[in-house]
Parts: structure tokens; C-alpha cells; sequence
């Protein structure tokens, strides 16, 4: 007989264990379980993969390479600094209309200045960053550049215009004015373009980046050209193997003269 009463206790006990974990289980899937977001590391909603596709972004934006920063240099502009920075975005397919590059600067006693900007490149893209900093370049013992807020576009939404450029030439100004970078922009695309930038980096005898600098040229039609010119000022100092001269024309290379145009549609 008690040991029928056992048994009976038993189950009921395991009937009201039963009960009481389907009401435990169901309060949390109604009122604490998280829903799921594209960013909680598992596949659920209408996901293709974790925590992409469908609803969430593509799985092929999830894979896409970083950047490459092939280099950071930086050059004395008088009492100031300009910062050149050389960056890749190796992928083939997609480009970004907009991302924030920071670059902090560094001396011996630690960081002294950040410089936070906005910026584009396109797919498969080598794209030079050009800053200018309120820094004497001595100052400087480091410079590191990370990136953030990425928006990736495909290329077929997100594609580079295309600009041409003819009759480059590096030339000492008259009066000691410094060097100067000149040349013909065309436009040869069947729309207009809003602006382009210019950089031009000089190169010493050695093939070493010297110096650099910059013009921009805004609205330029379809089919248009226009001619730029670059100043960079007596400021700048080029080095040769065996000494520093101002602009002295026996220390520079004009034919590695370098170009990089950046254009908006």
C-alpha cells in the first residue's frame, strides 16, 4: 500500500515538474527571450547565413576584405605638416560612397592631435588621403590610421568616372616661387562631373616621395578639359642624397612626377 502511495506521489510530482517547466519555458519565449537582430550571432529570422541575408545585410558584403594601408608619410609645410596616406580597398565588386578615416599622431610623449574626415573610394580603388596639420613636423615620431563606418555599394551603383590626363609637367616657377605640377584634365565621360582632385607627388633623385600637394576643379562637363596647375611652395624641401636644397631641380626626378585624380560624379 505505501508503496502504491510512493508511486503515485512520484508521478504526480513529475506531472507538476512537467507543468511547471512549460510555464517557465513559456513566460520566457513570451516576455524575456531577445528577439532576434542580425547581429546575435546565430542564423534565425529569414537569414541566409549568420547574420546575413535576407532581411540582415548580404552575406557578400559581411566577407569583404579591409583596406590595405600601403603607407603613411608625412612632410614639413613650414611651421605645419602634410600627411599622405596611400590606401587600397581590394575588392573588385564593391565600392563605399562614404567612410570616416582617423588619423592620430603621435609624438614622443604620446598621442598629440586627431584628424577625423569623411571620404570615398572606389571598388578595387588605390586612393591617396591627403591632410594638412597644425603640427611642426619634427614633432612627429608616429602616424596611424584606422577606418569606420563603412557604407559599401556595389559597383554598378557606385562606379569610378573617368578622367584623362595629358601633357604632365614639373617645372621650377620663376622668382623662387617653388615647383609647380601641370597638365590637362579631361573628362571623357557623357556626364558632368561635380569636382576632381588633383595631388601631385614629387619624387627626389633617390625615387624617394618628397613632397606633395594638391588643387581641386569643380563642375566639369561632359567631354570638357581643363588645365590644372600645382604650386608647391618654397616651404617645401626636397631632399637629395647629399644635401637639402629648396626646390633645386638637379635634386628632384620631374619624370616620377606621380598623379593621383580623384573625380565625383
Amino acid at each position: 500500500m505505501i508503496e502504491k502511495r510512493n508511486a503515485r506521489q512520484l508521478i504526480y510530482g513529475l506531472i507538476y515538474l512537467i507543468v511547471f517547466s512549460f510555464v517557465v519555458f513559456g513566460i520566457y519565449f513570451i516576455w524575456f527571450k531577445p528577439e532576434p537582430t542580425c547581429f546575435d550571432n546565430k542564423k534565425n529570422q529569414d537569414e541566409i547565413g549568420i547574420d546575413c541575408g535576407g532581411s540582415c545585410r548580404s552575406c557578400e558584403i559581411k566577407t569583404l576584405k579591409p583596406f590595405n594601408v600601403s603607407f603613411v608619410k608625412h612632410f614639413p609645410l613650414g611651421d605645419k605638416s602634410v600627411i599622405v596616406a596611400e590606401i587600397e580597398n581590394p575588392n573588385p565588386n564593391y565600392g563605399t560612397d562614404n567612410f570616416i578615416y582617423a588619423i592620430d599622431i603621435y609624438s614622443d610623449a604620446g598621442k598629440i592631435k586627431n584628424v577625423e574626415k569623411n571620404s570615398f573610394i572606389y571598388a578595387g580603388e588605390i586612393k591617396n588621403i591627403f591632410e594638412t596639420a597644425d603640427i611642426n613636423n619634427k614633432q612627429i615620431r608616429e602616424i596611424k590610421i584606422s577606418f569606420s563606418e563603412i557604407n559599401w555599394r556595389p559597383v554598378s551603383e557606385f562606379f569610378k568616372p573617368s578622367i584623362q590626363i595629358r601633357k604632365l609637367k614639373t617645372e621650377k616657377e620663376d622668382g623662387d616661387l617653388g615647383v609647380s605640377v601641370s597638365g590637362f584634365l579631361s573628362n571623357t565621360n557623357t556626364f558632368n562631373v561635380s569636382k576632381v582632385k588633383v595631388l601631385a607627388f614629387i619624387f627626389n633623385s633617390a625615387g624617394v616621395m618628397s613632397a606633395a600637394s594638391k588643387t581641386e576643379l569643380e563642375n566639369i562637363p561632359a567631354f570638357e578639359e581643363r588645365q590644372f596647375k600645382i604650386i608647391l611652395s618654397k616651404n617645401f624641401y626636397i631632399k637629395s642624397a647629399t644635401s637639402t636644397a629648396v626646390f633645386d631641380l638637379e635634386a628632384i626626378n620631374p619624370d616620377k612626377t606621380k598623379i593621383y585624380v580623384e573625380a565625383i560624379r
